[in-house]
């Protein structure tokens, strides 16, 4: 039997950029600790709360007057069990107008039982703070480290007045930015086309801007590359480009009604890879404001990329999946085995999930696995993205509404068996009133969930290791309020969400937001409303759709991933 790969090799380790760029503050969930301090004003807690201009407001390490007070004195930080951090530098500030309290001889160590200590750096004679300044001096020191620690503290030995005791105002610690990459074996997602003619590629860091588009979406759109980089074809769902920007043969109207306004659902489509070489699957959605109501079903169609020099041909279309009016969402993900696909959608005026597995054997219509679960979508709320987290193990759903309906919903998702389970209502953030919640999207290490709501201007982050369902709701931050209508979030090749900005959804805007560091937790991760500009093309809402898994990173080195075993 002839092997064929799906070249799942988003799973390779990539290589970091050059440039070094480094987090902020990584101290924000775990618990001060300290040798000893001034009890009940100066604690350890004191040099982590970000209060650094009020006078005396630190750490102290004892009483002045404590004649039992004697160095050594530390001060430490546990990042708690199961969140170990890799520091790779920190920051110490004077404490307002306490200059000679400042430490002038320390050691930086790191340690994962709380016992045995590794030291990373060693400073002497640092003198000379400036503790008057407002805010008082602070300084940084880098470090080399490879590894993940759970506790940090600073050893000092050495004040700058010959005290007794130290104190500091307030420490920080930070790791390397590593999200960030610019060569990596799967490069099927690093072109973009979307909006009015815009395009980006990520095959250059930074990112290249591209204004050879043909495509003009208010919403979804697709496009997909060769495992190089190199583009093959981009579509709306309507109608399919080739790599020349021509229509490709037989690539109008993939979806044969022809709707009297253009078409714009959310996710208008999504393309995958098929069993045979060089032939794709072009998954489509109806669309909830202009499709007939008779006629608002999933479907797909074939492209043959051997055909005409490698411009392709769309060899069948409008195939139709199903009986049942689909609503906007469609997202794919690699299977639990790193080899089949599966391609999910949800239902109309339903709480039901599709999923259709792809395998060696092509793609099955007719038994797709099927989950209720959730809030039932119809009319307006049939509008708002789906995504899987690129790791295969979540799902989010956003239900567009213009007053209380509109929410978020987060699910597991068993890569394995395709059932979607165990439901959190992420609700709907408070007190912004006709705001939609629409776009999606999970961080590159699935630690993070954003949602957008469109109206709101808004952008909201859950923390997805927060602990238990309550938890994770409660653990909603807005990071960013955009300067237009925010809409749809996509995780880019180089590890950054980007924001697709518009005036109101009908009219493009000429520049896109970035989420630079959407690992981080809250505004850590540093949303940027002066992304890209776009080089006199626009906007929209949507972004192109992809198969999450062409944006996973693994720390598992794997070769190549097939539909079939060969014999």
């Amino acid at each position: 039997m002839k092997k064929f790969f799906l070249y799942l090799s988003f799973l390779l380790p990539l290589q970091i950029m050059a440039q070094q760029e480094y987090s902020a503050d990584l101290c924000n969930d775990g618990v001060a600790f300290a040798s000893t301090e001034k009890s009940g004003y100066n604690t350890a807690a004191k040099a982590f709360d970000n209060l650094y201009n009020v006078a005396n407001n630190g750490w102290a390490s004892c009483d002045m007057y404590n004649s039992s007070c004697n160095y050594p004195h530390w001060i430490g930080y546990d990042f708690r069990a199961g969140s170990e951090k890799k520091i790779t530098q920190y920051s110490i500030r004077a404490n307002k107008d306490q200059k000679t309290n400042a430490p002038s001889s320390w050691y930086f160590e790191a340690s994962n039982d709380n016992l045995n200590w590794t030291i990373l750096d060693t400073q002497t004679n640092q003198t000379n703070w400036n503790a008057a300044l407002t805010p008082p001096e602070i300084r940084y020191y880098q470090v080399s480290n490879e590894n993940y620690y759970r506790y940090y503290r600073i050893r000092i030995t050495a004040d700058n007045g010959g005290n007794r005791w130290v104190s500091i105002g307030e420490i920080e610690m930070m790791s390397n930015i590593e999200d960030v990459y610019t060569d990596y074996e799967n490069k099927r997602g690093n072109i973009w086309y979307f909006g009015n003619n815009a395009g980006i590629s990520f095959n250059t860091e930074p990112p290249m801007v591209l204004t050879d588009g043909q495509l003009v979406a208010r919403e979804g759109c697709a496009t997909i590359c060769d495992t190089s980089g190199n583009l093959l074809f981009y579509t709306n769902g309507m109608t399919v480009w080739n790599k020349e920007h021509s229509i490709m043969e037989n690539g109008d109207s993939i979806m044969l009604y022809k709707p009297t306004n253009p078409l714009h659902p959310t996710q208008s489509g999504v393309i995958t890879p098929s069993p045979q070489d060089s032939v794709y699957y072009v998954f489509s959605s109806p669309c909830q404001w202009v499709s007939p109501a008779n006629d608002r079903y999933f479907r797909y169609a074939i492209v043959d990329m051997r055909l005409n020099g490698g411009l392709g041909k769309v060899v069948q279309k409008d195939i139709q999946i199903g009986t049942a009016n689909a609503s906007e969402r469609i997202t794919a993900v690699a299977h639990a085995n790193n080899e089949d696909i599966w391609v999910i959608n949800h239902l109309d005026d339903s709480n039901t999930f599709q999923a259709f597995l792809i395998t060696a054997s092509g793609i099955d219509i007719t038994n797709p696995v099927i989950s209720n679960i959730g809030a039932v979508s119809s009319g307006n709320c049939n509008t708002g993205y789906l995504k899987a987290s690129p790791d295969g193990k979540k799902l989010a759903m956003a239900f567009w509404r213009d007053a209380s309906p509109s929410h978020f919903e987060l699910y597991d998702f068993d890569a394995a068996t395709g059932i979607i389970s165990n439901l959190n209502n992420l609700g709907y953030p408070p007190s912004q009133g006709r705001s939609c919640a629409y776009g999606v999207e999970f961080s590159p290490d699935g630690s993070k969930l954003y949602g957008s709501t469109h109206m709101a201007k808004r952008i909201h982050q859950w923390d997805l290791n927060a602990g238990s369902a309550q938890q994770i709701r409660d653990s909603r931050v807005e990071i960013a309020t955009t300067s237009n209508y925010v809409g749809a979030l996509q995780l880019a090749p180089n590890g950054r969400i980007y924001c697709a900005l518009s005036i109101d959804g009908n009219y493009g805007f000429e520049r896109i937001g970035v989420i630079k560091y959407p690992n981080m937790k809250g505004t850590a991760a540093k949303y940027d409303d002066y992304g890209l500009y776009l080089e006199g093309k626009k906007s929209r809402q949507g972004f192109p759709n992809f198969v999450q898994s062409f944006l996973y990173r693994s720390a598992i080195k794997a070769s190549s991933f097939c539909f079939g075993d060969s014999t």
